[in-house]
């Protein structure tokens, strides 16, 4: 049976937490890293003290996205133990060519692009790379001396999104692809030809979504927020608000082609600069949806995707 150790920097809603996970079976195993602070190395320092163990005795760190709440120190880590470093090679990719915090969804959705001093200011990941050790893909397992983690790839809220199961105890790292208070955004991000081919982020969460329905489970260890067990509930909740909310975005489609920003406004009336990334990228995915589905028309000027109902 793991010995899992939750290590939450408490934030405040909507996130609650960003939390790190701390495995103590042979090999001492880091799910997540946090933010790349002071903060965040102090408060694994003292939980590893607990235990009589520090920095140096973490063997691995497994990542289930490259988001910058997820990546945290890994790279400082890495210095002090020579962990070594799993996370999928979609992740590893858009870490390895700047493009894991989404800025082009500011051009994309027409955000103000002073907006960003709200989000993106600064670079918020650590100045060099982590040190990649092994890809992980679904199906692959993370062994342990008595249980092994299995990979499901989860795409949705990132393309190279992974959550870790554990079948003896029934137990999943879910990252931020089920979260207990609130649905994490579903950051659409450039194909291979770009903006042209981008990823299918509500179709591959709702398949994701799928995958994991499937799965046995007793207790979810989150990515954000406390762990819970109601996972059932969760899922069938998000299943029947997808459509409610697919069919609320169409009813602000009209014949002029508007900007993803000017829809998600007329949504959220008072939308704060800090939510209008997250929300717009969210708004997107829905909108994409919109389109495969024949409800919604889009249409690209200067690389910034505008909507608007389909001709009949």
């Amino acid at each position: 049976m793991p010995s899992i150790v939750p290590i939450a920097l408490i934030t405040g809603r909507p996130m609650d937490s960003i939390n790190m996970y701390l495995i103590l079976d042979d090999p001492v195993t880091l799910i997540d890293a946090g933010l790349p602070d002071q903060k965040t190395y102090d408060l694994l320092e003292q939980t590893l003290s607990k235990y009589k163990l520090d920095v140096s005795h973490i063997q691995r760190i497994v990542l289930t996205h490259v988001h910058p709440d997820h990546v945290g120190i890994t790279s400082r880590l890495q210095e002090k133990s020579r962990a070594k470093l799993y996370m999928h090679p979609l992740e590893w990719h858009k870490l390895k060519n700047g493009q894991a915090d989404n800025v082009h969804l500011y051009q994309w959705t027409g955000i103000p692009d002073d907006y960003r001093i709200d989000t993106h200011k600064t670079s918020a990941y650590e100045k060099h790379l982590p040190e990649i050790t092994s890809f992980i893909d679904h199906g692959d397992t993370i062994p342990f001396s008595a249980f092994s983690l299995r990979c499901l790839h989860t795409p949705g809220h990132c393309s190279g999104h992974i959550c870790l199961y554990e079948e003896k105890t029934k137990c999943l790292f879910t990252g931020d692809h089920l979260v207990p208070h609130f649905s994490p955004a579903l950051l659409v991000e450039p194909g291979s030809c770009g903006i042209e081919d981008r990823t299918p982020s509500l179709s591959q969460y709702m398949e994701s979504l799928q995958k994991i329905s499937s799965l046995s489970l007793l207790v979810a260890y989150p990515g954000h927020g406390k762990p819970f067990e109601n996972i059932p509930e969760l899922i069938n909740h998000k299943n029947k608000t997808i459509p409610e909310k697919l069919n609320r975005i169409a009813s602000f489609l009209n014949q002029k082609p508007q900007t993803v920003y000017s829809i998600t406004t007329q949504m959220i009336l008072e939308l704060p600069p800090s939510l209008a990334f997250f929300a717009c990228g969210d708004t997107l995915a829905y909108l994409d949806y919109l389109q495969r589905e024949g409800r919604a028309q889009s249409r690209i000027d200067h690389s910034q995707i505008q909507f608007f109902t389909p001709e009949r």
